[in-house]
C-alpha cells in the first residue's frame, strides 16, 4: 500500500511541476509581449510629443519606397502623389538622384506647378539596362527642391532572365 501511495504522490508532484512550468512559460511570454507593446507605445508617444523649435519646420512623414522590378530591356513604372500642403502656389523642377544614372529614368511631369492645396501624380519610368546587376537593389530618390515635401524613395531591381 505504501508503494502505491508513493507512486501516486510522484504522479501528482509531476503534474504540479508540469503545470508550474507551463504557467511560468505563459507568464514569460505575456511579460515579453507587454514589454514590447510598451516600448512601441513609448516610441510613438515620444515621437509625437517631441516639440520643435519655432525656427524648425515640421517635415511630413516618410513614404515607403516604391519598388520597381523588371527584366533586361523592360521599362518599369511607378506613380506617386505630390501635394501642395502650403498656402502658396509653387513651381518646381523634380530631381532624380541615387545609385543609377539619371538618364535611365523619366519623370512625367518633370516640372510641377501646384496651387495651394492642389495635388498631382508623378509617373516614374526606369529602363532596365545591362548596366544593372541581376538581383541587386539600386536605391534612387525623387527630390522636390525648395519644398518641405519629403523625397520619394524607390528601389530598382533587375530580375534574372528567363532561361
Amino acid at each position: 500500500m505504501a508503494e502505491i501511495t508513493d507512486r501516486l504522490v510522484d504522479i501528482i508532484k509531476g503534474a504540479v511541476e508540469m503545470n508550474l512550468r507551463y504557467t511560468a512559460t505563459v507568464v514569460s511570454l505575456a511579460t515579453g509581449y507587454v514589454s514590447e507593446m510598451g516600448d512601441m507605445i513609448r516610441e510613438r508617444a515620444g515621437a509625437s510629443s517631441r516639440t520643435e523649435a519655432p525656427s524648425e519646420s515640421k517635415s511630413p512623414p516618410r513614404r515607403s519606397p516604391i519598388l520597381l522590378v523588371g527584366q533586361l530591356n523592360e521599362e518599369v513604372t511607378g506613380t506617386f502623389a505630390l501635394n501642395n500642403t502650403t498656402n502658396q502656389e509653387f513651381s518646381v523642377d523634380l530631381v532624380v538622384e541615387g545609385e543609377l544614372d539619371p538618364s535611365v529614368t523619366t519623370l512625367t511631369p518633370k516640372m510641377v506647378k501646384l496651387a495651394p492645396g492642389a495635388g498631382t501624380f508623378v509617373h516614374l519610368k526606369v529602363r532596365i539596362t545591362d548596366a544593372l546587376v541581376e538581383n541587386r537593389n539600386y536605391r534612387m530618390s525623387v527630390l522636390v527642391p525648395d519644398l518641405a515635401a519629403p523625397r520619394v524613395d524607390f528601389v530598382v531591381r533587375r530580375l534574372p532572365g528567363i532561361a
